[in-house]
């Protein structure tokens, strides 16, 4: 018996470590995302509202629902000192993993009916790299992990067991909190009606998809009232839902490149999460998208119950959503094991005798276990080195770079400045200067076409229009090695130069041009 639980105790007690070492590393914003969370929390902490202060016109966040920002004010109103409480919001999407983790494995083992199988999933999905990076930095995907699986879990009762009352009613708050957390949320729902209606369970359908909907109604009703935002903001409003959504944007060519992409990324990403990387190993990631393929599918033949409707209609939403789904994978990432477990028992089960099964099945958990295993520790020592964790860039760049540069502009620039560039959540957060992106990029020409010389933030008078329609005063440059965006903008920084050579002056650089600051001569930006 000890010595059955002597490797899960023991990894489990790495894990510990591992999440301890990453979640200590200082770095922030520069997912911008994240920075986009802090902004939203500092804004609602300290009364603005739910506003982008960061922005230079202040205007109302219509793109990322209000619940995980509003945890984070939570925090910071306990702790309001920044960047010394960078910690302790941390600790929000840290917590929501731990209550998710439990949720996987109970609502698994419920499942199944295999308590076994459901620690194992349990124990993978913690180690994933991707899931130890998401839980450590401040993005929403873990909450909006738990709220799911614990509506999942509500909803499956409803589904096996009886619909009761207070089932439906939690439920209901459940999916109308993964809601508010991610607009992704409306898959449940839509989930949760279709599976109790093909149980025949139609009064339950009723009420839950009512109850949810009146839940769900005032984020929409936010987002329909602020209307009229400038040009300029378009990324950082609810238009990009229509406009890089397949089925409303993007012409008939460029839909299909980007549903065939996506396919494409489904099929590899589940692979990728567990810590394989491609390269050469690229056959082996689309054996694994297979096996999740023929396990959903055995799973399904069953009984289409909400948990394998969910997966479809949530996976199904990412295949028409103009931008690669690997970060968007993670909520449903234990479901994905699963599938992959259920797959390849499944062939094996045919195609091999018991004895050569057994062995197949113990290598392949030894060998995801360790894969596993290395790349969560790989991000844990970058942690330590760069002061930043980094999931699938050799991090070249530490924060103490950052952070010299935000300390330089803080010192040298005016406290009514504007500055542009890729993190500029970031650049307001530790400076106090109002920031905006440098660019609005076409999802379509960044993340699914082959052309070298293609400008997926368009011509370099595009970034001249942004500069001049935003007053800002400095650009300010972050590349890194595999950063895509940073490339295309020191890219398109290039382009400009050449052309307006008067435009940008080299104000600081560090250790090299695309790693510096840039003053932007508004004269030159005189429109004719």
């Amino acid at each position: 018996m000890a010595a059955r639980w002597l490797v899960p105790v023991a990894g489990g007690a790495a894990l510990v470590v591992v999440y301890g070492v990453t979640l200590h590393a200082p770095a922030m914003g520069l997912y911008h995302d994240d920075g986009i969370y802090v902004v939203m929390a500092k804004a609602l902490a300290e009364g603005h509202g739910y506003r982008l202060i960061s922005l230079p016109d202040e205007i109302p966040q219509t793109k990322y629902p209000v619940l995980f920002p509003l945890g984070l004010s939570m925090i910071w109103r306990i702790s309001p000192p920044f960047p010394a409480n960078v910690l302790y919001l941390k600790l929000l999407p840290l917590a929501a993993a731990i209550v998710w983790l439990w949720l996987v494995n109970r609502f698994l083992a419920y499942q199944t009916g295999r308590p076994t199988l459901a620690r194992g999933i349990t124990l993978l999905t913690a180690a994933s790299p991707s899931i130890v990076f998401f839980s450590t930095i401040l993005l929403a995907e873990t909450l909006f992990a738990a709220f799911a699986w614990g509506g999942v879990w509500m909803l499956t009762r409803c589904e096996r067991e009886s619909p009761t009352g207070p089932r439906l009613v939690w439920a209901s708050l459940l999916c109308a909190a993964a809601y508010h957390t991610r607009t992704l949320g409306f898959t449940l729902i839509v989930a949760g009606i279709v599976g109790l209606a093909i149980k025949k369970r139609f009064r339950a359908a009723v009420l839950f998809g009512s109850l949810s909907g009146v839940l769900a109604l005032p984020w929409l009703l936010w987002t329909w009232s602020q209307a009229g935002v400038p040009e300029l903001y378009a990324y950082y409003t609810s238009s990009n839902y229509k406009d890089w959504n397949v089925l409303f944007g993007f012409p008939v060519a460029q839909k299909l490149t980007i549903v065939s992409w996506n396919a494409l990324f489904l099929l590899v990403e589940p692979g990728r999460l567990i810590g394989f990387t491609s390269g050469m190993i690229w056959p082996l990631l689309v054996v694994i998208g297979m096996l999740i393929a023929i396990g959903f599918l055995a799973c399904a033949r069953r009984g289409p119950g909400v948990v394998h409707l969910f997966a479809a209609t949530y996976v199904g939403t990412l295949l028409l959503w103009a931008w690669p789904p690997a970060r968007f994978l993670l909520p449903v990432y234990p479901l994905l094991l699963l599938y992959a477990a259920v797959g390849g028992l499944t062939v094996l089960d045919r195609w091999t005798r018991p004895g050569l099964r057994t062995a197949i099945v113990t290598t392949a958990i030894a060998l995801a276990a360790f894969v596993a295993g290395w790349g969560s520790g790989t991000i844990a020592r970058k942690a330590v080195d760069k002061g930043r964790g980094c999931l699938g860039d050799p991090c070249a760049r530490g924060w103490q770079d950052f952070r010299q540069m935000m300390s330089w502009l803080e010192e040298r620039t005016p406290p009514g400045a504007t500055l542009m560039g890729t993190q500029d959540p970031m650049l307001y957060m530790y400076t106090g200067r109002k920031a905006l992106r440098a660019y609005h990029p076409d999802p379509a020409l960044l993340h699914y076409s082959a052309d070298p010389d293609r400008e997926p933030f368009g011509p370099p008078e595009r970034m001249a229009e942004r500069m001049a329609d935003s007053a800002a005063e400095h650009l300010v440059l972050t590349r890194r090695d595999v950063g895509l965006e940073d490339t295309f903008l020191w890219r398109q920084f290039l382009a400009l130069r050449s052309v307006r050579p008067l435009l940008l002056e080299s104000e600081m650089t560090i250790g090299s041009p695309d790693f510096g600051v840039y003053k932007i001569d508004q004269g030159a930006l005189v429109r004719p």
